[in-house]
């Protein structure tokens, strides 16, 4: 009877840990669902992107080359048709003349504030893109210019905003439960545990804003507090544009495609850690604050609890003192004398 009973409790346990085991493999299964999804949708943004975007970008600088390549030719046929002889030139040719130099220092200076030497809509920046869009960060320094481009965006970026933020949200919620098991499940004091998280903030800080900071300002030439700047404002997802990745004329991967490609995908991962982690601080905030608000609502009951039990005594004592108190006394009956009839 009792190894039947030792024969049941051991099957009971194995089940109950393969059930476990069962369901954390569907989970995990189920992520990895989530990030294929993110990873093939941010392929396909960036194909359409690179296709509707990169070829009105590359026809645009092809008619831009050739406003330039004209000017520059009319310069040269005006002056060959001057009459180098004469020692004087009509004021209208010189007039002519130099409208058309200064038109042509125009067309080139804007086709040099426009378009940087390596192509803003490649295949790389066009998936960095769809990240950003997907976000909500939205820097606002790369933007669709085509009609087909921007009623794309719009829906693209209705569905791609809530498989993100599912995602987001799963990884943050295997995070927390990584650190739970690992970390608070193995620390009993409430005290501990809450210097425990508090330094898990700290590294996160560290290592999601302190150094890539001091990365990205070596990389495009900022002030630390700059960098610093953009880090925060990248992952409140606040994104003003005044400052993006990528946009250092003078760095190496200015003028090539491949490294700035490979550059702008990679911030990717680390702007997406660092919107995990700061779904994950503001999670463990949240459960802080209303941790904070239970112990002040305990602790103001309790002060207002000790001050009702002293206002009770206080009008107790008063109430005592002024209420006239009144003595029953029980009268003296006199004895009946009794009268006989004779």
């Amino acid at each position: 009877m009792l190894s039947d009973l030792e024969g049941e409790k051991k099957k009971y346990t194995f089940s109950s840990k393969k059930a476990r085991s069962i369901v954390k493999a569907y989970f995990a299964s189920k992520i990895i669902v989530y990030y294929i999804v993110l990873f093939v949708y941010l392929l396909l943004g960036g194909l359409f992107f690179h296709v509707l975007e990169g070829s009105d970008e590359q026809i645009q600088r092809e008619t831009a080359l050739e406003e330039i390549e004209q000017l520059n030719s009319n310069v040269k046929v005006f002056l060959n048709s001057l009459n180098i002889s004469n020692e004087t030139v009509p004021i209208n040719k010189l007039e002519l003349l130099s409208s058309y130099i200064v038109e042509l220092s125009e067309n080139i200076s804007a086709l040099n504030s426009q378009y940087s030497p390596v192509m803003k809509w490649t295949f790389g920046r066009s998936i960095y893109f769809s990240f950003i869009a997907i976000t909500t960060i939205g820097y606002g320094k790369l933007a669709p210019n085509t009609q087909h481009g921007q009623i794309f965006l719009c829906f693209y970026a209705l569905l791609g905003i809530p498989i993100f933020l599912l995602l987001v949200t799963e990884t943050s919620k295997n995070f927390t439960n990584a650190f739970d098991l690992l970390v608070l499940s193995r620390v009993k004091k409430e005290r501990y545990r809450w210097i425990a998280i508090f330094l898990a903030i700290v590294f996160g800080l560290i290592a999601m804003i302190l150094i890539p900071a001091a990365i990205y300002g070596a990389i495009e030439s900022w002030p630390y507090s700059t960098s610093l700047y953009f880090c925060f404002v990248s992952l409140t997802t606040i994104g003003f544009g005044d400052f993006v990745l990528g946009s250092n004329p003078d760095a190496r991967y200015s003028d090539n495609r491949h490294l700035a490609d490979f550059y702008v995908i990679t911030s990717m991962l680390w702007l997406y850690l660092g919107l995990v982690f700061l779904a994950i601080l503001i999670k463990q905030v949240g459960i802080g604050i209303v941790k904070l608000d239970k112990l002040l609502s305990r602790m103001i009951d309790r002060v207002i609890s000790k001050k009702k039990e002293k206002l009770n005594v206080i009008l107790q004592k008063i109430h005592e003192k002024h209420s006239p108190t009144k003595e029953l006394e029980d009268p003296i009956e006199e004895p009946e004398v009794a009268t006989s009839t004779m």
